[in-house]
Formats: C-alpha cells, sequence, structure tokens
C-alpha cells in the first residue's frame, strides 16, 4: 500500500443534486508529489478541464463527472495499487492515464486485464503497444519520431555529427534508437548513443567526453529532474555545442526559470503549442479557457491530455452507452483531428496519425521552427 493515500477529487456533487450512484467516476494517478510532477501537473490540468466543460455541457450521457486523482509518487507499485482500487472499490467507469511509459505500462496492465480502454496521453513508448494489448491507444506521435525535426534542420544546416544522450528508460530508449536511424537517413554520422543512469553516471565526465568528442550538434532525451542536471554540468564546463535539443523539461512553460536564462536558444521536440495560428477545430477555445482556468498557457501534455479524454467521451456519446467495447472498436476506426493534430491509430494502438513539432526557445518565448508549414521563426543556431 502507498506511503501516502493523497486523494484530489477534482468535482463534487452534493447528494441533494444527483443520487450518489448516478454520479460517472473518472480516475487516475499522476506524480503530484515527487517523480515527474511538472508534466503531471499539466495532465492533471487537461484532465479537470475536460471535466469540467463536460459537466458544464450536462455531463457525460445525463451523468456528471466525478473526477478521482491520486498521488502515485511516481512508484508504479502505487500505480497498480491506485489503479485496481480506482476499479474495485471506487466503481470507476473510465480511466485516465498516468505519465510515463514506465508508470502507463503499469496503469495499462490493470485497464486491458479489466477489459478497460485507456488512451496514453502522457507517454509514447514502443513496448506500451508491442504486447497485443486491445484496449490501448497512443495519444502521442512515436518515441522513435521525436528527434526527426531536429536532426532534420541540422542536416539542411550542414551539420555532420551529431552526438545522442539518453536516460535509461523505455522511452528514452526508443527516442534514441530513433535518433540513430534518422540521422542516418539525414546523412549524418550518430555516434553510439551515451546512456544516463540516473544517480549513478557520472554527469561532469561525460560532458568532457562530448567536449573531446565535438559533435556539431547533441540531443538529448531525459526526463526532467536528469535533464536539470545535465545542463548545469553543461553549462558548469561552458560547452558549447551550435545547437542542443532536449526532450520533455524545455516544453515546460517555466523551463527558463527552472533552468537559467542561459539556455535562451534550447530546441524540443514538441506534439502542439498553444499558437491559435495552428489550424485545429477547437485550438483556441481550449487555449482561451485554459488560460483563464489556470492563469497560465497550456503545454502539449495538458493539450493531450484534454483531447484524449474528448475522444472518449464523444465516443461513448456516439455509441450511446458506456460499453467498452464499443468504445474500443470506435476509436479503433478513427480518423479524426482533435486541438492537437491528428489522431489515426494502428493495429495496435500506436499513434500513425499525429507529426510531432519542433520548438525553440527565442527571446524568452517558445517559437516554432519545425515544419515549414507550421513556422512562427525561423531556427537560430549559435
Amino acid at each position: 500500500m502507498p506511503k501516502s493515500h493523497l486523494l484530489i477529487v477534482i468535482f463534487i456533487i452534493s447528494a441533494s443534486m444527483l443520487p450518489a450512484d448516478n454520479m460517472l467516476r473518472v480516475g487516475c494517478s499522476l506524480s503530484l508529489s515527487s517523480g515527474n510532477i511538472g508534466p503531471s501537473e499539466m495532465l492533471r490540468n487537461g484532465y479537470r478541464l475536460w471535466a469540467d466543460k463536460i459537466n458544464e455541457e450536462g455531463g457525460l450521457l445525463g451523468r456528471q463527472v466525478e473526477l478521482l486523482i491520486y498521488d502515485d509518487e511516481g512508484d508504479p507499485d502505487n500505480v497498480r495499487f491506485y489503479y485496481e482500487k480506482l476499479i474495485n472499490e471506487d466503481g470507476a467507469e473510465l480511466l485516465l492515464a498516468p505519465y510515463g511509459t514506465p508508470l502507463t505500462l503499469t496503469a495499462s496492465e490493470v485497464s486491458e486485464a479489466a477489459g478497460m480502454v485507456m488512451i496514453t496521453s502522457g507517454a509514447a513508448g514502443n513496448a506500451l503497444f508491442e504486447r497485443g494489448y486491445r484496449y490501448i491507444f497512443g495519444m502521442y506521435a512515436p518515441a522513435e519520431r521525436f528527434s526527426i525535426g531536429f536532426l532534420d534542420i541540422c542536416a539542411r544546416e550542414g551539420f555532420e555529427r551529431v552526438a545522442v544522450v539518453y536516460e535509461t528508460s523505455p522511452f528514452h530508449d526508443d527516442v534514441a534508437d530513433g535518433a540513430r536511424k534518422w540521422g542516418e537517413r539525414f546523412g549524418m554520422e550518430i555516434a553510439p548513443a551515451i546512456p544516463v543512469v540516473p544517480g549513478e553516471t557520472d554527469l561532469n565526465q561525460l560532458v568532457q567526453r562530448l567536449m573531446r568528442d565535438a559533435p556539431d550538434a547533441l540531443f538529448v532525451s531525459m526526463y526532467p529532474e536528469t535533464g536539470l542536471e545535465i545542463l548545469s554540468e553543461i553549462k558548469t564546463l561552458s560547452y558549447e555545442p551550435s545547437a542542443i535539443c532536449m526532450t520533455i523539461l524545455p516544453t515546460l512553460p517555466d523551463f527558463l526559470h527552472k533552468a537559467g536564462p542561459a539556455w535562451g536558444n534550447m530546441y524540443a521536440p514538441s506534439q502542439w503549442e498553444p499558437r491559435g495560428r495552428i489550424p485545429y477545430p477547437g485550438t483556441v477555445e481550449f487555449i482561451n479557457d485554459y488560460e483563464e482556468a489556470y492563469n497560465t498557457q497550456p503545454s502539449y501534455y495538458s493539450g493531450s491530455a484534454y483531447a484524449s479524454c474528448r475522444i472518449i467521451s464523444d465516443g461513448f456519446k456516439h455509441i450511446g452507452s458506456l460499453n467498452h467495447d464499443m468504445l474500443r472498436m470506435y476509436i479503433s476506426l478513427l480518423d479524426t483531428v482533435t486541438i492537437v493534430g491528428r489522431f489515426k491509430t494502428d493495429s495496435s494502438g500506436k499513434q500513425i496519425g499525429h507529426n510531432p513539432l519542433l520548438i525553440q526557445w527565442q527571446n524568452g518565448k517558445k517559437e516554432i521552427v519545425y515544419p515549414r508549414s507550421m513556422m512562427t521563426a525561423d531556427p537560430v543556431f549559435e
């Protein structure tokens, strides 16, 4: 049993308004006190906004939504405990995803055994879709495609050698494999990727190795905590490749506040950005609603969380019931455009319709620098 038992009830309705047994309970766990807190908070905000909007619209199939979120503290054992609790004790009829591939692997074991659909709104590792599961669907572009935009613009800039550093975890393993593959396709030399074991790898020695090797550009795939640690070492040693790209951390709105102004030209793959010019239905309304609710811009974690919930609620409305077998069939045949882009999956549930963007921090804000059709600024190199 988890050390703490923190439950956040996002929406509560009194017994005088509706019978308790008519509440539609929707639940998940998120890493809100340890682990990947930043992205988890963004997912929570997206889930909350969906629940609020659904209830304002009269509920889902005539029932008001009660959103239950447990703090899993980044621990897979807690994830299993809470998802089983949601099903067996709380009576949840819909499960939402946690953040990160390792925790989503565990959560989806529970949802699959229960025959309940789960859209992975916070994970993109290949392992999620290699188990023969029938009820899991991806929201993000696959991990192996995260590096495409950065490597493409590096090749166009004439760079010849790119180094790849990655945290040892299923998602980052896939990102690193993809970087090698796509770098070679773009005609560049990709040195053997360097693994980082959090808390064990000497990052100072690693950065010194990079300085000796002197690649033209550096691609880093890590979760935020380890990402901040390696950026600190890079700054301490005054390592200055012509371009650095990092997953996850630079996509958070408070990146420069956490990492410091020295990283004002950082690149990062993103699934979506809060720009009104992005031509997806409902994008502007979502951005406005989110900023009104939270007084900050949404990230792709919030957008994907909200969009995944909309896909599910629209599916239930379409089939007219909460039947997960019918919902599974509905989503498996779906080819649509959400607020964050195209949604279409293959027979394993892996996302094949969505492609990532590439952003760069310029003058204190995120700009889209890839693909060209969505650019808000040209890429800047040191």
